[in-house]
């Protein structure tokens, strides 16, 4: 499930040939399904978008949607983390383009704005966008899936598996499994 058509396109292109896959668009907030899934996996921080209370609205809807004992994985930004780490402005280059990155972080709420700018040199233009995030720390996690009935069975610092210790990575790798 996706909100955005250009994501759910690629997703269609990447399972050509692909026994049984079904793509939907929606907003996780609204999603209805019942037990029908195994697993629910939230990746490359697609969560936190919404007011604290949403997020903990999505997160309960994403948890029903998987069976009793089925899992739910989010790969999150790790708050903790980045309240050390992460600095207020950045750049990068992505093939011709330019991006530069101003960061903002509430550490107190765990709220994220980001401003990027999109120069293209080659056009002479340059695209400015905006993202606010709420960004969470493993205990708001654990309370959090606790409340929406999937307690916290794993933490882990990144894909290679490593268990959560410390904020050393930016990435939270968080596991629920969904109580009967």
């Amino acid at each position: 499930m996706d909100l955005s058509p250009a994501m759910l396109r690629e997703a269609r292109r990447l399972a050509r040939g692909r026994k049984n896959p079904r793509f939907l668009r929606g907003d996780m907030r609204r999603l209805d399904s019942r037990g029908e899934f195994d697993a629910a996996y939230n990746m490359f921080t697609s969560f936190g978008y919404f007011s604290h209370s949403e997020n903990v609205r999505a997160l309960r809807r994403i948890v029903r949607a998987v069976r009793p004992g089925g899992r739910v994985l989010l790969d999150v930004r790790n708050l903790d983390y980045d309240k050390e780490h992460v600095a207020n402005r950045n750049w990068w280059k992505r093939g011709k383009r330019i991006v530069l990155e101003e960061h903002r972080l509430d550490p107190r709420t765990g709220v994220v704005e980001n401003r990027w700018w999109i120069l293209r040199p080659e056009r002479g233009t340059h695209v400015g966008k905006r993202m606010r995030l709420v960004v969470y720390n493993p205990s708001a996690w654990r309370g959090m899936l606790r409340h929406v009935g999937a307690p916290l069975e794993a933490l882990y610092s990144g894909y290679d598996a490593r268990r959560y210790t410390r904020p050393d990575r930016s990435r939270l790798i968080v596991v629920g499994r969904r109580e009967a």
